[in-house]
């Protein structure tokens, strides 16, 4: 909801719905509905840029997504990265793990050492301390939710710049080519540039909505 509000329709915002409960060892079972996400907004948006956002087991989910170049940012909100999860993260990405010493479900030490070896590799990763923060994100609000903004914001920018200078270079080309019309003769006549595609957030819940008959017992977020 604050996504949309803030960014409106520069961001397209997906919620990856799971199936079962819990991550059910090598099931795997989130990254399933997951990638389906991802591979459907890239269907519908070829070359769109993707960034993943998850808390406690949804950060792994992020982080696992990450592998996938066509995710280009990965923020974890008090990430499970029981498993050095970090490490599935492709090069290319900016990481951004935000996480409260006071949680006991997952740990902000793990996670700070997970930036660190990410940042040792030359990847764009940082770390945000929550002081006093828990699991839950039910403390320090306004930080937690401005993380979120932030890193979408700075993602934006990043492309918005891209495609400025692709459309700079695309104006100098015409500009030319009208040039060459203007000495040599012929005609020529400007396109409009193309609508720019939002960019697109996909949000990677803690757990699942639960189904009769299809669940499986699993705790998610346990460190």
């Amino acid at each position: 909801g604050c996504l949309r509000l803030r960014f409106g329709g520069w961001v397209g915002v997906r919620q990856v719905g799971y199936r079962v409960y819990g991550w059910n060892g090598d099931d795997n079972a989130p990254l399933l509905p997951a990638r389906a996400a991802l591979d459907e907004i890239c269907r519908r948006r070829p070359g769109v840029p993707v960034v993943a956002i998850g808390h406690s087991m949804g950060g792994r989910v992020a982080a696992h997504l990450a592998a996938d170049r066509r995710v280009i940012g990965v923020l974890g909100l008090a990430p499970w990265w029981q498993f050095a999860d970090w490490r599935h993260i492709q090069p290319g990405a900016r990481v951004v793990a935000v996480h409260g010493d006071a949680d006991t479900r997952t740990l902000a030490k793990r996670t700070r050492k997970g930036i660190d070896e990410l940042s040792a590799l030359g990847i764009d990763a940082e770390f945000i301390p929550v002081p006093g923060g828990g699991h839950a994100m039910l403390d320090h609000i306004g930080l937690w939710q401005r993380s979120a903004l932030d890193f979408v914001g700075e993602r934006l920018e990043e492309t918005a710049g891209r495609d400025c200078q692709e459309s700079a270079q695309a104006d100098e080309a015409r500009a030319d080519e009208a040039q060459r019309a203007a000495r040599y003769g012929g005609g020529w006549h400007a396109g409009d540039l193309p609508n720019r595609e939002p960019d697109w957030v996909l949000q990677c819940p803690v757990t699942m909505e639960r189904s009769p008959g299809i669940a499986r017992p699993g705790t998610p977020g346990l460190a």
